[in-house]
């Protein structure tokens, strides 16, 4: 058995009941580790970098909704940083994303050690959260979105921390 230590966790990618069915019914949450959060804000998104997610984010809608919605898959980065602030896919504003109180406080912790201190202490995950997920091709694109950056994210943390 693998023991492995998760750098996310998915929350509540589930349908709802048939019932139960309304806009925003499709949501789910996604929780990043903290440490993993301020790695990203330490490291600058290089240019390349950014250009193939966006690429990458067009591939998944297209392959989602056809050629007509590509261009509605987008991410949204902390400034320039690898950090991911929201993903965003066909519909009514419909996405996945950070507050900016909560990544601002990652960044207080990124350069105040006593900040950083204190919030060892809880180790609150960064969470992201769903707006407007009425249909589950908008919950599928947004959980493939996010994946990818997570995967690529990883990738060029493990990149770096070879260069030292």
């Amino acid at each position: 058995m693998v023991n492995r230590a998760f750098f996310y966790r998915i929350e509540g990618f589930v349908p709802p009941a048939p019932n139960e069915r309304r806009l925003g019914m499709y949501g789910f949450s996604i929780e990043l580790d903290r440490d993993f959060a301020r790695k990203a804000l330490e490291l600058e998104l290089p240019d390349g970098a950014r250009q193939r997610l966006v690429e990458d984010a067009q591939w998944i809608a297209r392959g989602i909704w056809g050629n007509e919605f590509e261009r509605e898959a987008r991410y949204r980065f902390w400034g320039n940083t690898c950090l991911l602030q929201v993903a965003t896919v066909f519909g009514n504003a419909c996405s996945i994303g950070a507050t900016p109180n909560e990544i601002q406080e990652i960044e207080r912790e990124v350069s105040d050690a006593e900040v950083k201190k204190q919030a060892d202490i809880y180790k609150f995950p960064l969470q992201y959260n769903p707006h407007n997920v009425d249909h589950h091709l908008q919950a599928y694109g947004l959980l493939a979105m996010w994946t990818n950056w997570a995967d690529k994210l990883e990738t060029l943390l493990g990149m770096e921390a070879e260069k030292r």
